[in-house]
């Protein structure tokens, strides 16, 4: 939503030191003066978007936030039985005696569409906000945090809160 909006006001500028030219030409007007005048209100409103971007929780503080937790569980990674990917920046995790939700950084490329991942951690475990790294078939990726439930029924119903806690945030900026 963002590159649109940088786009119209871009076009909106161009269009005013247009008009601003063509008006400086037959009445004097004061070609720096309406450049200003443009940029400062350009800024005003590309940090509108910055602002309402900010208001919008990621899935790392979303869950910290249902849960209480901080996200530093750590996982034996002879543990996992299985793993599944809830979108493009949640991991579930099964492991033997508990399940776990990981959040990822933005930009894992293809992590809901591979077959099999790599878990790449100090010795033999990995661990939330040590940014131990998942490999993928076309790269790695950074775990953000890692969340620790008794059970995937918990460690949905979290997942649930915190997807309509941003969805929720999302329809209030818009």
């Amino acid at each position: 939503m963002n590159r649109v909006v940088v786009r119209n006001f871009m076009l909106l500028t161009q269009s005013l030191n247009y008009s601003v030219s063509y008006a400086g030409e037959s009445k004097g007007v004061n070609m720096k003066t309406y450049q200003y005048i443009c940029l400062a209100v350009t800024s005003v409103l590309l940090q509108a978007c910055a602002i309402t971007d900010s208001n919008i929780p990621s899935y790392s503080q979303g869950l910290g936030n249902v849960t209480g937790q901080n996200g530093r569980a750590c996982i034996r990674v002879t543990h996992i039985d299985s793993y599944g990917t809830l979108n493009d920046r949640v991991i579930s995790i099964d492991a033997s005696r508990n399940y776990y939700l990981a959040t990822i950084h933005p930009g894992c490329p293809n992590i809901e569409s591979s077959m099999g991942i790599l878990l790449q951690g100090r010795f033999t475990e990995i661990c939330g906000g040590r940014i131990d790294k998942i490999r993928t078939r076309d790269g790695f990726c950074s775990i953000n945090k890692i969340y620790e439930f008794e059970n995937q029924e918990q460690a949905f119903l979290a997942y649930d809160q915190t997807k309509l806690a941003i969805d929720e945030s999302r329809k209030s900026v818009e």
